[in-house]
């Protein structure tokens, strides 16, 4: 039977200016799976500027305006593959980033 994977779940409020304390405290603490929201990214950052070593990124950044974004950072060693990644209407009216995705057997659903 496997383990079950670690996980690091954070609001980092813009990425950005935190890309490095993000790859920092990955480094220390090695999880498998990191989920970051309100990441404020856009087009004007590539997957390399917010990459961190051994481990791919897989991000649903906000269509328009400010604010918002999902960023997952998935160990090397796993496969991960990206079912749906859109935005949909949120409770109270606002746009909310929406991205699934299949690991491990597992389906992740992540709501921003």
């Amino acid at each position: 039977m496997s383990r079950i994977p670690s996980l690091i779940l954070s609001n980092v409020r813009s990425l950005g200016n935190k890309v490095d304390e993000v790859e920092l405290r990955v480094s220390e603490l090695r999880p498998d799976i990191v989920v970051l929201t309100e990441t404020w990214l856009d087009d004007t950052y590539d997957d390399c500027s917010v990459g961190i070593h051994n481990y791919h990124v897989v991000r649903k950044d906000r269509a328009s305006g400010r604010g918002g974004g999902i960023l997952c950072y998935f160990s090397e060693i796993f496969t991960v593959s990206i079912i749906s990644g859109k935005e949909v209407p949120s409770l109270h009216g606002a746009m909310s980033e929406f991205l699934c995705l299949f690991f491990r057997d597992m389906l992740l659903v992540m709501i921003a």
